[in-house]
């Protein structure tokens, strides 16, 4: 794990979602760009009900090809913003929470026009995805009742063609439910099971295992990229996610290569058992930015002291910046 004391100007959103977690409502399309420019989406950023008078703050994100020109190796701070707009898109929806024991089987996808999206669980990735001309989308968990407290972590995956320096890509998105994802904040105590597995690691194999079933059944080769993110418990899963996918390149178990994984996590828990020091900080994770506010309690969990670790690169935010007054 690489460490470093830098300043990172992220919006006042961007870190108020990080340190406090507020849950994301809705997105709504302001373009109509075609797929290969850049896409405004609308973030409504709500307080912790759902009653609609308790809007905190509407942020416009931009998705655009172009944050994916550079290699992955290189920290890009709109992606980053982008990335955690994305996570907590993932987020259970408010209407939904009133079927907080049940199981619904109605899923929302993009190309399904009669949806309610908001009723649905998934119902804000999935309009994320349809607002940003991602398609071929799935989603894993999220039938699944929210009182149901096994290791596992909801999560979407889709895909959209972009062009990036005249070269035509599948970029291919997975984003890890990072707020209202009920009991499933249990399995962050499972810190070792019968396989020194923690809770994250459980969740997250099985994440990897829907992302490899995914690039197999589309045939994903070389020009593929791949973008994952989380936060806070969505953190941990996704930074481990994100190590698995790099020791499978590494292995060449895929025709795409390390510098076209870009991973973005924030409010990041240690979630890796580090019993093998050199694993942690190879090289082949320096793809993985954990961007962590000094201040925040969650990214000690479970403590350094205890042997457990985060993979790749860490972007601190000085707990000074958060007093506004350098926040230009």
């Amino acid at each position: 794990m690489k460490k470093g004391k830098v300043i990172i100007i992220i919006s006042m959103m961007t870190i108020v979602l990080s340190c406090i977690g507020i849950a994301f409502v809705n997105s709504t399309n302001l373009s109509n760009a075609n797929p290969n420019e850049q896409r405004r989406i609308e973030f409504k950023i709500y307080g912790p009900t759902s009653d609609k008078s308790s809007i905190r703050v509407t942020k416009d994100a931009v998705f655009d090809e172009a944050f994916f020109e550079k290699s992955s190796l290189e920290y890009n701070n709109e992606l980053a913003k982008m990335s955690l707009n994305m996570a907590i898109a993932a987020a259970t929806t408010a209407e939904s929470m009133q079927y907080y024991g049940k199981t619904l089987n109605k899923v929302a996808k993009v190309n399904n026009a009669n949806i309610d999206y908001s009723n649905s669980r998934n119902g804000y990735l999935a309009k994320a995805y349809k607002d940003m001309g991602f398609s071929n989308d799935v989603y894993y968990k999220y039938e699944k009742p929210l009182n149901d407290s096994t290791d596992t972590a909801a999560h979407g995956i889709a895909s959209k063609k972009i062009t990036v320096n005249g070269k035509e890509y599948t970029l291919v998105n997975v984003s890890i439910r990072s707020a209202s994802y009920g009991s499933e904040w249990v399995s962050n105590f499972n810190l070792k099971n019968e396989e020194n597995m923690s809770g994250f690691n459980s969740a997250a194999k099985e994440v990897y295992e829907h992302f490899d079933n995914y690039v197999r059944k589309h045939r994903l080769g070389k020009n593929t990229k791949v973008w994952i993110n989380g936060f806070s418990r969505g953190a941990a899963v996704a930074n481990i996610t994100a190590a698995y996918i790099d020791r499978a390149c590494a292995k060449g178990d895929y025709k795409f290569d390390l510098e076209n994984i870009y991973a973005y996590t924030f409010a990041t828990p240690n979630g890796v058992v580090d019993e093998q020091e050199k694993e942690i900080h190879k090289s082949i994770y320096d793809n993985i930015m954990n961007v962590i506010y000094e201040a925040d309690i969650v990214p000690a969990v479970a403590p350094e002291v205890w042997g457990f670790r985060r993979y790749g690169k860490e972007y601190i935010i000085p707990a000074i910046y958060m007093q506004g007054n350098n926040l230009d």
